[in-house]
């Protein structure tokens, strides 16, 4: 299982690279151009998957406690997080950038 999750950190990495090729690449004022949040991103997506895929091969996660039942999880809050989020993406062209992230902060807080 372990693995699974390393190579899915790398392929949303090669995602994040694939889609970055198509920002332009042209510097303004700062000396960083628009792509490089996305490959700075991606960089750190790979390393990532690398070494959970390394930690997974060489005997995963040894030191952790067999799982005997934790906390519940808090459904309410996922709901409003989610509500929230899902509002945003929404709403984001139709209300404007300002509008939209405010109700998606009202309702995550």
């Amino acid at each position: 299982m372990q693995t699974l999750v390393g190579a899915g950190v790398l392929l949303t990495g090669l995602g994040l690279a694939f889609g970055a090729l198509s920002i332009p690449s042209a510097a303004g004022y700062g000396g960083v151009g628009p792509n490089f949040l996305p490959w700075l991103v991606c960089l750190a997506l790979l390393v990532c998957g690398g070494f959970i895929i390394r930690e997974s091969v060489s005997g995963g996660f040894r030191a952790m406690d067999d799982p005997v039942g934790g906390p519940a999880p808090y459904w309410p809050g996922f709901a409003w997080m989610s509500a929230g989020l899902l509002a945003n993406a929404a709403l984001i062209t139709r209300i404007g950038f300002i509008l939209s992230c405010t109700l998606c902060f009202e309702l995550a807080a």
